[in-house]
């Protein structure tokens, strides 16, 4: 498959920083490793035998995009994550191609998208439901948030409460990476996905997916191809989705890793100069996805 386009260049708080700062041994004092593995992957694997793929991986049953108008897919393969993954743009109603250049809410107000395929100031874009309701917001700015090709994306006012934001996976994700997690991903087809997690590089930095093994995951399997870039990869455990990445790299994909910039305070620092050069007041914190809640 190819490699995705790459052209790189140089209120109020919605949930607190949760403890993302125990170490491996801490972890395994309830889980082993091979334990915490199924675990993150249990919500997945417990979904991924589908009767017939082709009707059970779109994200909506029909589209619209003049009206507009998304109608969730009850047939979907994770259609009990629904809620959660109202974080997702459904369309770009600005750029020419709806289903392109979208983003992942991570608070009320901001979003994370690739630096190289992002929204531009001004496009609207769309957000949906659980109900299929349409909720439309502006982009009033987008800063680059790393040189790994991530994007910290403002919104003109706050989301409400039916567009759930996502977590951000744990930084210690890639510490624990002795098995073959199964995430979730989308892509311009508005399809849900599952792959493989992979390794991480540049210390953490970056993070890899791989072809599943497993049979039925990948029957869900889609290779990223040109224009899938920004789109998440996620973790889903416990109804929630934790987000690990958005796509750089083609095939089986490659992006930065998102856990690494809570880690280093990187992405919450974002969120605040951001809204420092747009005058937003209000704090606005992204909330983490924490092992030790998983039971």
């Amino acid at each position: 498959m190819s490699t995705l386009q790459t052209v790189m260049s140089s209120s109020q708080e919605y949930g607190k920083n949760e403890n993302v700062s125990q170490t491996n041994a801490e972890y395994t004092n309830v889980f082993t490793y091979t334990g915490l593995a199924n675990r993150i992957s249990q919500d997945i694997d417990n979904r991924t035998k589908v009767a017939n793929v082709s009707t059970q991986i779109t994200l909506y049953s029909s589209v619209d995009e003049s009206t507009p108008a998304y109608t969730r897919n009850v047939d979907n393969w994770m259609i009990d994550y629904n809620k959660a993954l109202t974080c997702l743009t459904a369309a770009n109603g600005t750029s020419s191609t709806a289903e392109q250049k979208l983003c992942t809410a991570i608070t009320k107000r901001h979003c994370v998208t690739g630096w190289h395929f992002k929204p531009s100031n001004g496009d609207t874009l769309y957000f949906v439901t659980e109900d299929n309701t349409i909720i439309s917001r502006t982009v009033t700015d987008v800063d680059i948030l790393s040189d790994e090709d991530a994007a910290i994306v403002l919104l003109d006012s706050d989301l409400p409460s039916a567009i759930v934001p996502c977590k951000i996976s744990p930084p210690e994700l890639h510490e624990l990476n002795t098995a073959d997690y199964a995430v979730i991903s989308t892509d311009q087809e508005r399809k849900l996905q599952c792959r493989d997690l992979g390794i991480f590089t540049d210390s953490g930095e970056v993070v890899t997916f791989k072809t599943p093994t497993d049979v039925d995951r990948l029957a869900l399997y889609e290779a990223a191809v040109l224009y899938d870039s920004s789109n998440p990869i996620w973790v889903a455990v416990g109804g929630e989705l934790w987000l690990v990445s958005t796509f750089l790299t083609g095939g089986t994909g490659a992006g930065p890793y998102y856990g690494y910039y809570v880690g280093d305070e990187t992405l919450n620092n974002a969120i605040a100069q951001i809204n420092s050069d747009n005058s937003v007041s209000g704090t606005y914190r992204v909330s983490v996805g924490n092992f030790n809640n998983l039971t």
